[in-house]
């Protein structure tokens, strides 16, 4: 029991006083219960909190172009068809492993779409709806 139930045990007390004693050390444990449970509701409503809080930070947070990934969106928004990786690197006179680098972000962002064949042909790239929005919003073309 607690501390005060041992105290009072060596004085005399009514069987109303050691009813409501018991009843209050049975509300008591109750509460300790229930306040256990809310930390532990609280600590994961925390953590839910973060990892909506970080969904919304990578759904809101800006994608900042460079020029050389601009200059492949103008490229592609003034092209009927889609453009291999090499195609693209020769018309922007760099190296494909870079233009490689910034088609990956450029698809990773979804400003452009990658077309991946099985038949040995290469990928081929076209500008998708972000990536037309972003060049004409930015009076690209």
């Amino acid at each position: 029991m607690s501390l005060l139930t041992d105290i009072l045990k060596e004085v005399p007390l009514s069987t109303v006083l050691k009813e409501k004693l018991s009843t209050l050390e049975t509300e008591i444990a109750s509460l300790k219960t229930e306040n256990a449970i809310l930390k532990d509701d609280l600590r994961e409503l925390k953590r839910e909190n973060q990892i909506l809080k970080d969904e919304i930070n990578r759904a809101t947070h800006s994608f900042d172009l460079d020029d050389t990934m601009k200059h492949i969106l103008l490229i592609l928004a003034q092209q009927d068809d889609a453009l291999s990786k090499n195609s693209l690197a020769d018309l922007l006179q760099i190296h494909t492993t870079r233009t490689e680098y910034y088609l990956h972000l450029l698809q990773k962002q979804k400003y452009v779409h990658g077309f991946h064949f099985y038949t040995g042909r290469q990928s081929e790239y076209r500008l998708s709806q972000k990536g037309r929005q972003f060049v004409i919003e930015n009076n690209l073309l």
